[in-house]
């Protein structure tokens, strides 16, 4: 659910508008070849897990410079791997790279956990489609530079929990600044075994460390992990989204384990931490937090806290904003992602929603927050034309044409895929940096690319 740097890929960040035009999105997913269906396995159905996850993934798998797509299907199709073009159209190369599997496919991360320069791609499966959904069914496909090969049962990370299909979320990120990535599992269905720190050998293989890393996570309902630090001091700190009211900071010690900080730490408000993502809204030069989560005003009967918008004040403490900053009223959130859309030198917000089951957030349509500088934002979709009122689960902004602007895919439960491709006029003055990593000499430094459940 962000938009990062994959390797040898060019990105636009921008640094200067003056003169800029209004932001305008098309919907160009025919034009752009990312047409395609989420449908779920009937063995998943419409049961908790089956309703709740639509994930893919967006990063530069072919190392070309540009962003691909990776789509989850959830089963009844194969799994869909897009490789851009470089003009912002797309070519489905599953088949060829390995990965059109048909599987109930739940959630999806990407890292160079081998550091060969190649971004891999772990996803959490329920198992193959047709057969009774079960535990220990993860995938980790291995990126050869031509090609995928799955090696999740080798490399030990196929299971994270011996109870049921489960896995709502995942993460990289090196928790241990050993050089290599290690991987978080988020589960929601069983959550006594659900939630899983996995530490990288250094060899491709990982170690289940949570009993020693953590504080107990049996009661957590999990589902967006992201790894980053939060204070400056080097070390990733794990935010991890959760249903029910059980959100957590967990603050890295620097000793191979966290602590668990939420409620000193003025976080953990959200009823329904669902989708989440990191950025400094506020220039002030710290990273904040945005937790989506369920707001009641749609339905009287489904009472919910909104969405949280925690602003860093340093040291691990942080101030709740969401209702000032205009941000809390997401219906039923989902996915989300902070991006400077209208290349005002500031980070906006984007998130997707919805629910089928609950009365009123059936049809409820994405945000489109622009930003003011000062972290208050309004809402713009009606007027911008990203106007996307399907069950959405997960949402990502990133360039895929090359022209310096953020473009959004949306992924919804049982519904196509949609690219909405940023058409807003640049001013002459609107000025954007494109950056080319080449990690040809250092390839452990390969970063992660974006992904969601």
């Amino acid at each position: 659910m962000r938009s990062t740097i994959g390797a040898a890929v060019a990105i636009g960040v921008c640094v200067l508008r003056a003169g800029a035009g209004d932001l305008l999105f098309v919907d160009a997913t025919v034009e752009s070849g990312l047409s395609t269906l989420h449908s779920p396995s009937d063995a998943l159905g419409f049961s908790s897990l089956g309703v709740m996850c639509a994930g893919g993934a967006v990063a530069d798998f072919d190392r070309d410079g540009d962003q691909d797509v990776f789509v989850l299907l959830g089963g009844k199709l194969p799994d869909r791997l897009f490789l851009n073009n470089g003009d912002g159209t797309f070519v489905d190369r599953a088949d060829e790279w390995g990965v059109a599997v048909q599987h109930m496919g739940l959630a999806v991360a990407v890292g160079d956990y081998d550091g060969d320069g190649w971004l891999d791609l772990f996803v959490t499966s329920c198992g193959p489609h047709g057969a009774v959904p079960g535990p220990s069914q993860h995938r980790l496909y291995h990126n050869t530079g031509a090609g995928f090969v799955e090696v999740a049962h080798a490399a030990g990370v196929n299971q994270s929990t011996s109870l049921t299909c489960d896995g709502t979320g995942a993460a990289f990120g090196d928790y241990d600044l050993d050089g290599d990535l290690d991987l978080f599992v988020a589960g929601w269905f069983y959550q006594s075994q659900g939630n899983r720190l996995f530490r990288n050998n250094g060899d491709g293989t990982f170690t289940d460390v949570t009993a020693a890393s953590f504080p107990s996570l049996a009661t957590v309902r999990g589902f967006s992990p992201r790894f980053i630090d939060m204070n400056g001091d080097r070390y990733p700190e794990l935010l991890l989204a959760a249903d029910f009211g059980t959100s957590r900071y967990f603050v890295n010690q620097g000793d191979g384990t966290f602590a668990d900080a939420t409620a000193a730490s003025g976080t953990g408000l959200d009823g329904n931490g669902m989708g989440q993502c990191v950025a400094d809204f506020d220039g002030d030069g710290r990273p904040d937090w945005y937790v989506t989560s369920v707001f009641g005003n749609k339905n009287p009967t489904t009472p919910g806290t909104g969405n949280m918008l925690y602003l860093n004040q340093g040291e691990h403490a942080y101030a709740e904003v969401s209702e000032a900053a205009g941000v809390k009223e997401g219906f039923w959130g989902w996915g989300t992602s902070a991006a400077d859309l209208d290349l005002d030198g500031d980070l906006d917000l984007l998130e997707t929603n919805g629910w089928a089951f609950t009365a009123g957030y059936s049809d409820t349509p994405a945000r489109v927050w622009l930003n003011d500088g000062a972290a208050v934002f309004t809402d713009v979709a009606a007027s911008c034309g990203l106007w996307h009122t399907a069950l959405g689960r997960a949402l990502f902004t990133f360039d895929a044409d090359g022209d310096g602007d953020s473009d959004v895919v949306i992924l919804s439960f049982k519904d196509e895929l949609r690219f909405y491709r940023n058409d807003m006029v640049h001013g002459d003055d609107t000025s954007w940096l494109g950056v080319r990593l080449d990690v040809s000499a250092a390839p452990h430094l390969a970063p992660t690319g974006s992904e969601a459940m």
